[in-house]
């Protein structure tokens, strides 16, 4: 098989589903080189896919817009670490990373939802493997990320930033730099994260470019881990299970209070994973428990590959209550359902991360994996992967704009081979991009969408 990836056809896509006007929501506001020949077909389909989709909308008006979660960026072969993307790495990775959103806006992307861990632009350098300090807050260390915000307004793109993530593998080193779990119990270190997280905040306060802030992801699935085993593992002091959450909860109810003190302009948010209504129907309410400190929904929306249940190595994984979900339907009518109802009905809902569920897998039928992580001379994916990717975005399109979803992302840009994705040979040099069957059909849908709501632009 060839280094260099053929391009590939997009299939027609089907229309979406008019949304029902009652249950509207608030809208948030080929680099290749095969032959010429095979691009010109290429253009032509896709040509084609985003003219039939501008007849559709004519006779329905779509009102979900289409990001990519660009969790991680890609350069040298591999993925960048999220918590030095816009620190340490950004500075031979700078022109890398300046294509990849060249990429995007030439293909009609306007949304990316990024993940510049806060802690990065205030961490004691260099960082060792165990306990982290902060340094006060230098707005000089920002240079990156401004740099990168205004590349995004020059190419009229918005962002929705995620400031914290957490693992909890080992709650050593970089972990603590995705989020440092000590600012519980260490007062000087909870007053200095504080600080820099509000001056960081205070910074871009009237930054037009991003359009809101996840303060971490997939908080119910941290606390969860925190109300089980990895508080001891995060060496935080033994207390009951209760005790955990009220401090958990505290201590998130003051990060959002700090924010918007200084910061009354971009929406803050919390987001949820995908197992959001499995816990709403073990009986902890979410948006009860949240809701104070949630100005929109955010929550993430995975479900498994097409006909899981007859291809052999996805019909025997492990499936729990939370990743089992069959299809984008079958999400919308489980997890956004458990979300609707008072008294905490938020008036906007995203889905800042879209797609098959990893956990779970996604394979062909002879088990070979369909998802890769970026590498160095990484194969496309084969027809069959590519179709199961195909199918689910263009039913969670549908159903998105038929419950009224004012923005989703698809998960998983330049750090896998599901969508979009760099080629690099053997020396970690770029060479092209790649683009799925999964990724032109939201390619099509983003230009036919902003063909029909300029306003949007």
């Amino acid at each position: 098989m060839s280094d260099d990836p053929k391009p590939i056809q997009p299939s027609t896509p089907k229309p979406v589903e008019s949304p029902p006007s009652s249950r509207r929501l608030r809208s948030f506001k080929e680099i290749s080189s095969p032959k010429a020949g095979l691009v010109v077909f290429a253009l032509v389909f896709a040509v084609i896919g985003a003219y039939l989709l501008l007849r559709s909308f004519a006779a329905n008006p779509p009102i979900t817009e289409l990001g990519f979660d660009s969790e991680a960026f890609s350069c040298g072969g591999q993925r960048l670490q999220i918590d030095k993307t816009f620190s340490l790495s950004y500075g031979a990775c700078h022109d890398q990373i300046a294509q990849e959103v060249q990429f995007l806006a030439a293909h009609n992307v306007r949304l990316i939802r990024i993940w510049p861990v806060v802690s990065q632009f205030f961490v004691h350098e260099p960082r060792g493997t165990g306990d982290i300090s902060y340094d006060v807050f230098d707005p000089k260390r920002l240079a990156p990320l401004d740099e990168f915000l205004a590349q995004l307004k020059q190419k009229n793109m918005k962002a929705i930033i995620t400031l914290n993530t957490s693992g909890l593998t080992t709650c050593q080193g970089d972990d603590q730099v995705n989020f440092s779990w000590k600012i519980l119990v260490n007062p000087t270190k909870h007053s200095q994260y504080l600080a820099g997280l509000t001056a960081f905040m205070a910074h871009y306060k009237n930054n037009g470019v991003i359009k809101s802030y996840d303060l971490m992801n997939e908080v119910n699935l941290v606390v969860g881990a925190l109300l089980r085993d990895s508080w001891d593992k995060c060496d935080l002091p033994s207390t009951d299970i209760n005790t955990r959450q009220k401090l958990l909860l505290a201590l998130f109810q003051e990060i959002y209070a700090q924010a918007k003190q200084v910061d009354n302009k971009h929406p803050l948010t919390y987001s949820f994973a995908t197992n959001a209504s499995a816990n709403i129907n073990n009986g902890i309410n979410l948006p009860a428990l949240y809701g104070s400190m949630q100005d929109y929904y955010d929550i993430h929306s995975y479900v498994l590959e097409p006909n899981c249940d007859t291809i052999p190595k996805c019909a025997a994984a492990p499936k729990t209550e939370g990743n089992n979900t069959k299809d984008p339907k079958d999400w919308y009518d489980k997890t956004f359902a458990a979300l609707q109802f008072p008294p905490i009905n938020k008036p906007s809902f995203i889905t800042g991360e879209t797609g098959i569920n990893e956990d779970v897998g996604s394979y062909d039928m002879d088990g070979n994996p369909c998802s890769l992580p970026i590498m160095k001379n990484l194969q496309p994916m084969n027809d069959f992967c590519q179709q199961a990717y195909l199918d689910t975005a263009a039913q969670f399109i549908a159903k998105a704009n038929a419950r009224g979803i004012g923005l989703i992302f698809f998960h998983g840009a330049w750090a896998h081979n599901t969508y979009i994705y760099v080629n690099y040979d053997s020396q970690g040099k770029p060479t092209g991009f790649s683009v799925t069957k999964a990724a032109q059909r939201i390619f099509n849908y983003n230009k036919a969408f902003y063909d029909t709501n300029p306003s949007k632009l």
